[in-house]
């Protein structure tokens, strides 16, 4: 388990595609690690993209206590050719595995 950071991102990226043997579609979050750590996992045999999700500015006095509001999403494609439908799915399955991999180290 990691931190946010690229360094982290990229053995997670590695220790994947020693994992896999077919080509797969990865969906992530917008974090700016990310990109780079699929090139040097993956280069270009991999359907890559960002699901980067928009937030409203908290109102005055919310900021701390009130969660953030969604506004919206954009999908930046990064490489390959993911499709829309399955990168809603996998952004969906992914995020419990992600955010366990992401979360754990700041977990006291």
């Amino acid at each position: 388990m990691g931190n946010r950071k690229y360094e982290d991102a990229a053995a997670f990226m590695v220790d994947l595609r020693e994992r896999l043997s077919l080509r797969i579609q990865l969906t992530t979050d917008g974090h700016g690690g990310y990109p780079n750590a699929v090139s040097l996992a993956f280069r270009h045999n991999i359907d890559f993209a960002e699901l980067v999700k928009q937030y409203a500015s908290p109102r005055e006095g919310q900021a701390r206590y009130s969660p953030a509001i969604p506004t919206g999403s954009r999908v930046r494609v990064d490489r390959g050719n993911p499709t829309q439908r399955e990168s809603a799915q996998a952004t969906s399955s992914a995020r419990t595995s992600r955010c366990g991999w992401a979360c754990a180290g700041s977990r006291g």
